[in-house]
């Protein structure tokens, strides 16, 4: 076993042995995030319908499933599925993540929502005979319906927080494997000529096919946490929109003010394990590092 294999070998069975011992956890975070689907009145069926969902796990599934039989002519069974381990392994880590992301996404969508539907209503207020728009403006379930809404930012707040918390190093070291997985696929692909043998061109095409693998990987990642964290800063623009219509009650603007001021200390961010950026920053360092080594490949090929 090389050196190489080793630190992949050790790095996957942490990443097992840490899932099992953080079971706990994970039940948690999935009993709040049902939690505040209640609370938002969201419906489980709302989520059957997020096909992109459904293509991101059926297309990681796909390329995995293909590559393992493109392997299968060269190599025994027990060879290939040991090989292949450490990428689906990794793979799942990010889907698992990126689809525990889309969930938050759409909570905070659906807060910015209850929020607007409040603007709307105050809008529309606006057209009524001013006693009426004063006697309404009073009411305190505007008050207590703004409160409401905050508790529920903070909560998915704090629920993404604990997300990164339990996924950050796992997506961390998952990014690292694929990325040197990345950068030997490219090596073969643009280096190495294409073998005669039937077999072995199904295995350098088997190869070959984790840089592409990689690539789906960090564009779904990435495009999910900027969309999360994207929908979380419009947050306090629906916000700031709400709090300067006329007329408005001044303890339902105060309200608007200590939400807006909160927003600054609940911040929904996603990092790997604070080490890397995982908006769209990431695509643009993974990419330069990867054109880097390969760069240095090509060149070193040449001299020889």
């Amino acid at each position: 076993m090389n050196v190489a294999s080793f630190i992949t070998t050790v790095s996957v069975s942490w990443i097992l042995i840490f899932f099992v011992s953080t079971q706990k956890s994970m039940i948690n975070i999935i009993d709040r995030l049902i939690s505040v689907n209640q609370k938002l009145n969201i419906s489980a069926d709302s989520y059957s319908k997020d096909f992109l969902s459904y293509f991101i796990v059926i297309t990681n599934f796909l390329v995995s499933l293909v590559k393992i039989l493109l392997e299968l002519p060269n190599s025994s069974i027990r060879t290939v599925l040991s090989t292949n381990f450490a990428n689906v392994v990794c793979s799942w880590i990010i889907v698992q993540f990126t689809l525990l992301l889309g969930i938050v996404g759409k909570q905070i969508k659906a807060v910015n929502l209850s929020i607007k539907k409040m603007n709307d209503i105050r809008s529309d207020l606006a057209q009524i005979p001013a006693l009426r728009v004063n006697r309404l403006l009073e009411d305190e379930s505007a008050c207590r319906d703004i409160n409401n809404i905050k508790r529920i930012y903070i909560e998915l707040s704090e629920i993404s927080g604990e997300i990164n918390n339990l996924y950050g190093l796992t997506v961390l070291i998952s990014l690292l494997l694929f990325g040197f997985d990345a950068i030997v696929s490219l090596h073969i692909i643009f280096i190495l000529p294409p073998p005669k043998a039937f077999s072995l061109f199904l295995f350098h095409i088997a190869t070959g096919l984790i840089a592409p693998w990689g690539i789906f990987l960090f564009l779904v990642l990435t495009s999910a946490v900027s969309k999360t964290t994207d929908l979380s800063k419009k947050t306090g623009q629906i916000i700031s929109l709400l709090s300067n219509r006329r007329p408005i009650n001044p303890k339902f603007k105060e309200q608007l003010y200590k939400f807006s001021n909160d927003l600054s200390h609940f911040k929904v961010e996603f990092s790997a394990y604070g080490a890397l950026p995982l908006d769209r920053d990431f695509l643009g360092i993974a990419a330069g590092t990867i054109a880097t080594f390969l760069t240095i490949i090509i060149q070193g090929a040449d001299v020889n």
